[in-house]
């Protein structure tokens, strides 16, 4: 009995499988090489996306194109998109270049003709027309016969750049603010401006300040980047263009291309793909100033002090001097300095004049906030040295446009001759001299101990030891990974799920081992059976289910759930598609195909391993 219900189940599967092949067609690959463009909208509001796709049918070894330069717009390539039919067992295959085009103002455009070299043959696409207009207009026509505004991208977000006068003296320190305008855009990953420092020295930016402004009767979001530059030398300048490098935020509403045809569309056809949806992205965009135009005049000859030495602006000017009642050859500290509006790198500090009567160091100069700071050592050389002579600071007013001469001193010094009881040294440049009186050992310097023995620490504690921290650490590691390896033991055996979850990703790389060798030795429906079940596998034990129950659309059900980009979701049908195609279907791709096949199964795990 059991023989017999044997033979009619081989009977009947040997009929289906003759019957398959009977209404089954063979695909045929005779194909003509089409080229075609399109956009997914002929009407955007400003501050939009729109899609364009360079679609070659008949092959998909065709490479993307350069698009040619369009005034008011900017592009950006996605990448390709592949797609297989087959109707009425014609089989076909295209590629689809993938770009998008960023209006910069309102208007009419057209993208002109394309060109594509395919095989020896040129092929050309027609022009393509579409409108971008104000935001809110989109949706239809203006009414009353209301003419569309001639904004641009400009008129959203630009940059200004101010100075409170543009005729300035050289070294003067001039307030330089820039402010970015920001209005119905989104502006992300702004980044501090940007423009050449030629004949100018520039401080860094402070903080920028964000608020609001109304320009032309259009409130702006402002941000406010503010600095100092110091003209270098006279003549005729200009400031900028300052460049300011962001992200802007583009609103794109782009429709997928569903792959197979209409025989197909009930394996493939899954709302993810087919319904537009909308999104943002980000695009690098450089915002780009007016330039300002700057004089910088020389300072005047006339009423220059002698001892003048390039600070300009306005300034105090203080200088001190201690201790004032001294011996000979005690140190004397000489203190100045100089705050003010001004760049403090072109003021120089007034320095001593060598005399005989002192011996004058090095200056020790520092630079804090608004501040400049000199101390100098003076040590004076004998009695006469009654004084430290007057010290003059001299600056150029810009507002006052006139010299100013601070002086201060002379600083009156009380020395009285050296004790010779008192050792002192001079030190000289490579020589010294002293004055000392003997000294005896055991008499002014006495050891404490002449033998000090062997030393050994005290209060040694064990727990306060190297070797004991060590050892805590290390049982404590020991003890922790013993756990976790004891709870993962008993995950496995009591959670099947996650046992299947571990164990997908071994048995997927061992049937793409085994597919790799029957691609290797071109056996196509062993390497697409192989590929298929590994699939099947993969996700049956990486999501808890049946072999059997493992298809597209519970696959991408799962994936879904995730927000997979859709590049992988595409991947993963193209795969199963593929497989059923030479599974069922009497068509002997080639080697590259089966290669690419492959790749994407490999990449497709790799993805969903890394992310899932």
């Amino acid at each position: 009995m059991k023989k017999k219900i044997y033979q009619n189940l081989c009977l009947r599967n040997f009929i289906f499988i003759a019957l398959l092949a009977m209404f089954v067609p063979i695909p045929s690959y005779s194909q003509d090489i089409g080229f075609e463009a399109s956009v997914n909208t002929s009407r955007i509001d400003l501050g939009s996306s729109l899609q364009l796709s360079l679609t070659i049918t008949g092959t998909q070894d065709a490479k993307s194109v350069d698009l040619p330069s369009i005034d008011g717009l900017e592009h950006r390539y996605l990448g390709p998109s592949t797609r297989i039919s087959i109707v009425n067992g014609k089989y076909s295959s295209s590629i689809a270049h993938i770009y998008t085009l960023i209006p910069l103002k309102v208007g009419k455009f057209q993208i002109p003709s394309i060109n594509i070299s395919i095989s020896g043959k040129t092929f050309s696409t027609n022009p393509i027309n579409f409108e971008v207009v104000d935001q809110g207009s989109a949706q239809g026509p203006k009414q009353n016969g209301e003419e569309s505004q001639a904004l641009n991208l400009k008129d959203k977000v630009f940059l200004t750049i101010e100075t409170p006068k543009t005729t300035v003296y050289l070294n003067e320190k001039i307030s330089l603010t820039i402010k970015l305008h920001i209005s119905g855009v989104s502006l992300r990953d702004i980044q501090f401006p940007e423009f050449k420092q030629i004949g100018f020295n520039v401080d860094e930016f402070q903080k920028p300040k964000e608020y609001q402004e109304t320009v032309g009767g259009i409130r702006y979001q402002v941000a406010e980047f503010k600095t100092f530059i110091y003209p270098a030398r006279a003549g005729k300048f200009s400031i900028g263009p300052v460049k300011q490098k962001s992200n802007i935020l583009i609103r794109s509403t782009e429709s997928r291309r569903r792959f197979g045809s209409r025989r197909l569309d009930s394996f493939f056809n899954n709302d993810f793909f087919g319904r537009p949806f909308e999104r943002y992205q980000k695009h690098p965009i450089t915002i780009e100033s007016n330039e300002l135009s700057m004089e910088v005049l020389p300072l005047p000859e006339q009423g220059m002090p002698n001892n003048f030495s390039g600070a300009v602006g306005q300034f105090e000017f203080e200088a001190t001097v201690s201790p004032r009642e001294v011996k000979v050859g005690d140190p004397v500290t000489l203190r100045m300095n100089v705050q003010g509006e001004g760049s403090l790198k072109t003021v120089a500090i007034p320095s001593l004049k060598k005399s005989d009567n002192f011996k004058l160091y090095e200056p020790q100069i520092k630079v804090e906030d608004d501040k400049k700071t000199l101390e100098q050592v003076v040590i004076p050389l004998s009695e006469k040295a009654t004084q430290i002579p007057a010290i003059e600071f001299s600056y150029f007013d810009g507002e006052e446009k006139k010299y100013t001469t601070i002086i201060k001193g002379p600083f009156l010094l009380d020395v009285t001759k050296l004790d010779t009881k008192d050792p002192f040294k001079i030190l000289e440049f490579g020589d010294e001299k002293k004055m000392e009186r003997e000294e005896k050992v055991g008499r002014d310097i006495i050891f404490i101990k002449d033998h000090p023995g062997k030393f050994r620490k005290t209060n040694y504690l064990l727990y306060k030891s190297h070797g004991f921290v060590a050892l805590v650490i290390a049982t404590t590691i020991i003890w922790i990974s013993s756990l976790l390896a004891y709870r993962r033991t008993v995950k496995l055996k009591t959670d099947i799920g996650y046992a299947r979850r571990l164990q997908a990703p071994k048995q997927a790389r061992k049937g793409l081992r085994q597919a790799l060798k029957y691609l290797e030795k071109k056996r196509q429906k062993d390497f697409y059976n192989s590929i298929f079940k590994t699939m099947q596998e993969y996700f049956g034990n990486k999501y808890h289910l049946a072999s059997g129950a493992v298809t597209v659309e519970t696959v991408k059900n799962n994936l879904n759930s995730q927000k997979t980009n859709v590049k992988l979701l595409e991947n993963i049908e193209s795969v199963f598609a593929e497989c059923d195609l030479i599974r069922y279907a009497s068509v002997s791709p080639n080697e590259g195909k089966m290669r690419e096949d492959y790749n994407k199964t490999e990449e497709i795990i790799d993805y969903v391993e890394r992310h899932g």
